[in-house]
């Protein structure tokens, strides 16, 4: 196929047109505006496949062999609140449901590795019980699925394992939405993500309420290279 325009013919590969629309595919050498008739002709039988009229659209673009003739107004680029604003939202959809993933994906402790999903929290607290009521040892399983007695202070190092990972990763996951909804950088927002390291302010702060909570922050680095 080819486009004629004021006798002057381009090749053309394609055609396509919407209500407001037109667009003439893999052609080369046009420059817009163009004015009068454009014709698609089929090169193999002269016939005349579709005809437009430049003067029925408003605006012309032509980019990389593709002539576009619409009656769509100008797009308005997104001003530079508008682009944070979606620069906030993005990052802030990469981390849901992050911290309930790395929760549940669990802790390692003595060598066995323990899921954390609701019911595995609730067999541990159950366990907890059992021991707090004076039992010195409680039937209980690691991942394996292995049921095995369990001391008393291996109940106590699992539960205190889990809690620990449990509330670094809330902690964490806080501490991110606030660094997301204060900052004011589209690039640096587009960097966050669950692993990122957090501002020295906000770190100063996760580190103390860790601490506080008698969690040994270690745990902390190993969480944000989970």
């Amino acid at each position: 196929m080819i486009i004629t325009n004021n006798s002057i013919k381009y090749p053309c590969v394609g055609y396509y047109a919407t209500n407001s629309s037109v667009a003439f595919v893999g052609i080369e050498g046009v420059s817009i505006p163009l004015t009068g008739l454009i014709n698609l002709v089929s090169e193999d039988s002269n016939e005349v496949l579709a005809i437009q009229d430049c003067s029925d659209y408003i605006r012309q673009t032509y980019d990389n062999g593709v002539l576009i003739l619409t009656n769509e107004p100008e797009p308005i680029a997104p001003t530079a609140e508008e682009l944070l604003e979606e620069a906030r939202a993005a990052a802030l959809a990469r981390i849901k449901g992050k911290c309930s993933a790395a929760i549940v994906s669990g802790i390692t402790v003595g060598g066995k590795h323990y899921r954390l999903n609701d019911d595995d929290q609730t067999a541990i607290n159950a366990a907890v019980a059992l021991v707090a009521a004076g039992e010195t040892s409680v039937p209980f399983a690691a991942d394996d699925g292995v049921t095995s007695m369990y001391t008393a202070e291996e109940v106590k190092a699992v539960a205190k394992a889990a809690y620990g990972w449990v509330l670094a990763n809330r902690k964490y996951n806080a501490s991110l939405n606030v660094w997301i909804v204060r900052e004011t950088n589209t690039e640096t927002l587009a960097g966050i993500g669950y692993s990122s390291a957090l501002p020295a302010d906000l770190t100063a702060i996760l580190t103390a309420q860790l601490t506080a909570a008698g969690i040994d922050t270690t745990a902390l680095s190993e969480m944000l290279t989970a």
